[in-house]
């Protein structure tokens, strides 16, 4: 529980009405017990899909180290953990 509660970037997939999955980062928060997704209720691919199937998977991610190698703005990597 404390590395989804410590959480905050993962990684929702769908199924489109073509059988093909469709795959988002998303940012979301853990609480009361539930995940709660940063999203928007635009008609977009995403929405679609939801309203298509009720099948979906989210994945989390796990921030490691960051590198900040300065050569220019955003110049940057994380450590996969």
């Amino acid at each position: 529980m404390a590395f989804v509660q410590g959480a905050h970037t993962g990684r929702l997939a769908t199924i489109g009405r073509d059988g093909y999955p469709y795959c988002i980062p998303l940012l979301f928060v853990w609480m009361d017990g539930g995940v709660f997704l940063h999203g928007t209720n635009a008609s977009g691919h995403l929405r679609q899909n939801i309203d298509h199937s009720a099948l979906a998977c989210f994945d989390l991610d796990e921030a490691g180290e960051v590198f900040d190698y300065r050569r220019f703005e955003c110049d940057s990597g994380i450590a996969a953990s």
